[in-house]
């Protein structure tokens, strides 16, 4: 399906995995369900600009570019303790996504949420964030333990404490879990 100018929405009933490439700058895909992928292999979905939501239920890894320059992408929907593992670039200039990083994620690779317009991100305890997997212009919310490692190129997180587990991010305000509070985002 590589640089289809039809395609506009993918259901995947069956399969575990989608292959590198595999609908790499399809410009009219709009929508993807695929419900029992385990896997998004390198740039799947790159370049796929019409992309606004991918409702990938089952999946444990999203790999290099997976979804790098779907700038339209807003939304990525994904089953509480899958996700483990999202690759370099995965996001890369996708700049509408709004993606609370469920806890599960124990890496983010470099550049992975790069040129985001969200300024705002919530990492979970156990994850382990590459110096520059996000922009320094954004506050990173984050529970005690998290290893936010930073660098010369990127120094200057606004790193903040939060009261418990991430629930929901909607606009300007983030629930945790921990105790139902809600707290104002910068």
């Amino acid at each position: 399906f590589k640089n289809s100018k039809t395609l506009n929405r993918v259901t995947l009933l069956a399969s575990t995995k989608v292959e590198k490439e595999a609908f790499y700058g399809c410009e009219q895909l709009a929508s993807i369900a695929a419900h029992q992928i385990n896997e998004i292999g390198e740039s799947a979905f790159e370049n796929c600009i019409q992309l606004s939501n991918a409702n990938v239920l089952m999946v444990n890894s999203i790999g290099v570019k997976a979804f790098a320059g779907c700038y339209n992408l807003r939304q990525i929907v994904t089953e509480e303790g899958r996700l483990t593992d999202i690759g370099e670039k995965a996001f890369y200039n996708c700049s509408e996504l709004c993606f609370a990083i469920p806890d599960s994620v124990m890496a983010i690779g470099s550049q992975a949420f790069t040129g985001i317009a969200n300024n705002k991100f919530f990492v979970p305890k156990n994850a382990e964030v590459s110096p520059d997997a996000i922009d320094e212009e954004v506050a990173i919310y984050t529970v005690e333990g998290a290893k936010i490692t930073t660098n010369s190129a990127y120094p200057s997180y606004t790193i903040l404490k939060t009261p418990g587990h991430l629930r929901t991010l909607s606009g300007d305000v983030l629930t945790y879990a921990a105790s139902g509070e809600t707290v104002p985002t910068i």
